[in-house]
């Protein structure tokens, strides 16, 4: 019995659910959410933690004594708006709270109760404050600058904080660029705005985060800052005189101030690569190996494509930090490596990098065959000592071309050298008639409200197996046209060309150097080795910035991937590569002059 039979009753069953479940009048039930706007903190922080009911009445106030167990309410705010929801206005009633952690740890924000609807719980993190020392003279306006992670290695990603602790009440404000020589400064998210208490006096604290990258090993000092910021408005006594003078009476002229904070220099020292590292150098927290399938590695079958996705993640490094992962050669299966990317990622509250390699793997002939294991080397830093991250061998049971019986599983395989005899050219066999189902019989388990929808879907599934026949009769009589070898006189397309494996280059400048050699050479496996390691490890933006790169890169793959393909022009995609590093080069420049946003953009 064809499959599509069942499929179609049991579609028509739930297309008939779905009839009903949408004439059921809608409930119109108030929906309740909770959110905070930051989830990472330090102790004698506070965060803002918003309650959200949508659609309901929002005149009772909730309940905020579940809070308290954790948290001091600092201070507390309603507002209300109208949202505009599928066509409908919906009122929206929020509370935001304003609170601090009383300990720290791993701490839980409650679901609360509002109208009998409950909101979700949340959890943030609130680990030890970095110490911020009073001002020697009680200043009300102040600025720091705060690194993170004391002794950080070469690359390394090294948290750094921009802080003004401010008591009056500023309108506006701009920080100055950071600079430090042999070392560059990436933004991290957006401005934070919280309160903290400072030798018993409160302050309002903005902040800017940034991932400082040392480029070497020794002592690296954060050049002292500047921060421009303008004071509120105040009355200009002399101003406010002449108005008397002229029986106007006393209209005071408001006047505000400017004023620059200098945050003092910040010294770094990097340690150099330790003696116990081997291999490629990956300082890090924590590094894990993960992989996934698109189907079970023991059930392949010769030239059907399997997607192997491996993932590496290491917390507390950059992702130019991640090593290449070598792709190594296994008879009787071949791997071309699709993708590999890079990028930042936060892992367990902490900055990290992450590399995401896919590749397709096809087994050319059955049995079973082993991948070797995956290993990645990496330096402990906070146990100061080497360790590997692996991934387990991973066996192929792979069977014949439309085979169901996997060799390797109580099945020996046939010998790779063996041969059908070539006097005896194979007949093409016509696949059996499938007997149809009895329609009676199924019609009879379908519900009589559903029986337009399973109609529809019969008859398409009839279509699909009266259009699979005549495909089986085509190939059977193509086949009868094929010659005493069972093979077609056309002329076979060329094998693809094997991919090359990620060589595991020690900077951007080697992979760059293999990359315009394999050009020269013509190497199009070599040339798409090298470019992917130098696109991981060169400096610069993520991703390609020249559609000319683009369109180059994509005759890369016609040339490994299309048999059909042109000869593969090196000295194009040297041309078109050349154009991308200079794009590169030019909107490096155009970052490191940017200012970031005023600390209280207007609107």
């Amino acid at each position: 019995m064809s499959r599509a039979f069942p499929l179609a009753c049991a579609a028509a069953r739930a297309l008939a659910l779905g009839l009903v479940l949408l004439a059921a009048p809608a409930t119109g039930a108030a929906l309740l959410t909770g959110a905070v706007d930051h989830d990472f903190m330090g102790a004698n922080e506070t965060f803002n933690y918003v309650l959200s009911l949508s659609g309901g009445d929002g005149r009772e106030p909730p309940d905020l004594s579940p809070l308290t167990r954790d948290f001091d309410i600092v201070d507390r705010t309603r507002r209300s708006r109208t949202d505009d929801v599928g066509g409908r206005p919906v009122d929206v009633n929020e509370w935001v709270m304003t609170l601090a952690p009383k300990r720290t740890g791993v701490l839980t924000v409650p679901g609360l109760t509002v109208k009998g609807q409950t909101s979700a719980p949340l959890k943030v993190q609130v680990v030890p404050a970095v110490p911020v020392e009073p001002p020697a003279d009680d200043q009300p306006l102040f600025a720091r600058v705060d690194a993170g992670d004391v002794g950080p290695y070469a690359q390394s990603l090294v948290p750094v904080a921009i802080r003004i602790f401010d008591s009056v009440g500023m309108r506006s404000g701009r920080f100055g660029e950071l600079k430090a020589d042999g070392a560059s400064f990436t933004p991290e998210g957006k401005q934070r705005v919280y309160f903290r208490t400072i030798g018993g006096k409160r302050y309002g604290v903005v902040e800017q985060s940034f991932l400082m990258q040392p480029q070497k090993s020794g002592r690296i000092e954060i050049e002292p800052l500047t921060v421009n910021v303008t004071l509120p408005a105040r009355t200009n006594p002399a101003a406010s005189a002449m108005p008397n003078l002229l029986g106007r009476g006393n209209i005071p002229t408001l006047q505000s101030e400017d004023m620059a904070l200098q945050a003092r220099p910040v010294t770094i020292d990097v340690k150099p690569r330790p003696e116990g590292a081997e291999g490629w150098f990956l300082p890090a927290r924590s590094v894990s190996l993960t992989q996934q399938w698109s189907a079970p590695p023991e059930r392949a079958k010769v030239g059907a494509t399997l997607t192997r996705t491996i993932r590496l993640k290491a917390r507390g490094a950059s992702p130019n930090q991640l090593p290449p992962l070598p792709v190594a050669d296994v008879e009787g299966v071949r791997q071309y490596q699709d993708d590999s990317q890079t990028g930042r990622v936060t892992l367990d509250g902490e900055s990290g990098a992450e590399l995401v390699q896919t590749l397709s793997v096809v087994p050319t002939r059955p049995g079973a065959f082993t991948l070797p294991a995956v290993e990645v080397g990496w330096w402990n830093v906070a146990a100061g000592r080497q360790e590997r991250a692996t991934l387990p061998p991973v066996t192929l049971e792979v069977a014949p071309e439309g085979g169901a019986t996997p060799f390797g599983a109580g099945t020996a395989a046939p010998a790779a050298s063996a041969a059908p005899p070539a006097s005896a050219p194979e007949a093409p066999q016509t696949p059996p008639e499938t007997p149809g189902p009895d329609l009676a019989e199924m019609l009879d388990r379908v519900p009589v409200y559903a029986w337009p929808a399973a109609a529809a879907i019969l008859l398409l599934a009839l279509a699909a197996l009266v259009l699979r026949r005549r495909t089986a009769r085509r190939r059977a009589a193509r086949a009868a046209a094929a010659g005493p070898t069972g093979r077609r006189f056309a002329p076979a397309p060329a094998p693809r060309p094997a991919r090359s494996p990620a060589r595991p280059f020690a900077s951007a400048e080697a992979a760059e150097a293999a990359l315009i050699r394999a050009c020269k050479d013509a190497d199009a496996p070599g040339a798409h080795a090298a470019f992917l390691v130098w696109l991981r490890l060169a400096p610069g933006a993520e991703g390609l910035r020249t559609p000319r790169m683009a369109h180059a890169v994509r005759d890369l793959y016609h040339a490994l991937y299309r048999a059909e393909a042109p000869a593969w022009k090196g000295r194009d995609f040297l041309s078109a590569f050349r154009a991308e590093q200079a794009a590169r080069r030019k909107a490096g420049r155009g970052a490191r002059r940017a200012r970031i946003d005023p600390l209280y953009p207007a609107g």
